[in-house]
């Protein structure tokens, strides 16, 4: 299902969803067997680019993305989970250009987030859900986007506990079920 619930101005909650990975493995570095970092370039983590993260991650893994700015455009075509800094520390910024966090999988959880910036094109997203079951959009700014969030064909999506702010359209949904 996909439901959601408006509290005050531009917030976004809802109360279930099932599709949180359990980090009970912890490897040798204090992570959860698996993580990934991404951090600016000498900060020690083991990417320095959101996308290149997701490209070497293999499915269900997390993905722990430090404090910063990251001017790219991301996509996420497999099971993962994204986890930032909090939403005054990380930003994705899409400079512009088309959406700015594509997630086309299955089971994607994506938090603690600042995304902005997407193209002007009218179905570019700060965020945009297309042809994926149960995501979880959960504690995000979208902000100076197209649309601050966009789901379509999908189901059992999850949008909790987000921002949308001075978006042209805050969050639009087209052939969702559930």
């Amino acid at each position: 299902y996909i439901a959601f619930v408006f509290v005050g101005t531009g917030m976004l909650g809802i109360m279930h969803h099932t599709g949180m990975l359990d980090d009970a493995t912890v490897s040798a570095d204090g992570l959860p067997a698996g993580d990934r970092t991404v951090g600016p370039p000498g900060s020690g983590a083991n990417h320095t680019s959101i996308q290149a993260a997701i490209d070497a991650a293999n499915p269900g893994e997390v993905i722990r993305v430090w404090a910063g700015e990251y001017q790219e455009n991301v996509v996420v075509n497999k099971k993962l989970t994204l986890i930032g800094n909090g939403t005054d520390n990380t930003t994705i910024n899409g400079g512009g250009a088309g959406t700015v966090v594509k997630i086309n999988a299955n089971l994607v959880n994506v938090t603690g987030f600042r995304v902005n910036n997407s193209g002007n094109i009218w179905f570019n997203a700060g965020i945009k859900v297309i042809n994926a079951n149960g995501a979880h959009v959960d504690n995000t700014v979208c902000e100076n986007n197209t649309i601050g969030i966009l789901v379509r064909s999908a189901a059992n999506t999850l949008i909790s506990n987000n921002t949308l702010d001075n978006n042209t359209h805050g969050v639009k949904m087209y052939y969702s079920s559930q």
